[in-house]
C-alpha cells in the first residue's frame, strides 16, 4: 500500500500547531490499524474512525462526528483532507473545512467547486492556505 504523497507533510505542520489529527474512513478498524503501523504515523494520531458497522459511510457525515467527538472537538473547527467526492460531501455535512486533493484524471470535474480548497498535491499545502481557511 502506497501513502498519498504530501501526508507528512501534513502531518508535521498540524502538529507543530498543536492540532489535534483524527483519521475517519470507510475502512475497516484492522485495515486502519495495518496502515497506521506501515506508515508510521501512530504518534501524530489522536482518534481514528471506521465507517465498517455505521448504518452508513460516506457520503454520510456520521464517521466524521464520531472522529471529532473522540477528540473532542467541534466539528466547525475541523479541517479535513479529501480525495473522494464521497469524503468531500461527508466533511461538508458535518459542517467542516474540506481540502480536496484530487486524483489528476478527476481534477477538472466541477463537482470539487463545494470544496473549501482544491490542490494538486498535499505538498503543496502551507500558511498562505492555513491562513485563507480561517479566515
Amino acid at each position: 500500500a502506497s501513502i498519498m504523497p504530501g501526508v507528512p507533510h501534513i502531518f508535521d505542520f498540524f502538529a507543530s500547531k498543536q492540532f489535534k489529527i483524527g483519521l475517519a474512513t470507510s475502512s475497516p478498524p484492522s485495515l486502519i490499524d495495518l496502515v497506521v503501523q506501515m506508515t508510521g504515523i501512530e504518534s501524530y494520531l489522536s482518534a481514528t474512525a471506521s465507517a465498517e458497522y455505521l448504518p452508513y459511510g460516506k457520503p454520510h457525515p456520521q464517521v466524521y462526528l464520531n472522529c471529532a467527538e473522540s477528540m473532542n472537538s467541534h466539528p466547525i473547527e475541523c479541517i479535513c483532507f479529501e480525495d473522494s467526492f464521497n469524503g468531500l460531501i461527508a466533511a461538508k455535512a458535518a459542517r467542516m473545512k474540506c481540502v480536496v486533493i484530487p486524483h489528476h484524471s478527476l481534477n477538472k470535474d466541477a463537482r470539487w467547486g463545494a470544496a473549501d480548497l482544491k490542490l494538486s498535491s498535499l505538498q503543496n499545502f502551507g500558511e498562505l492556505h492555513f491562513d485563507r481557511l480561517n479566515s
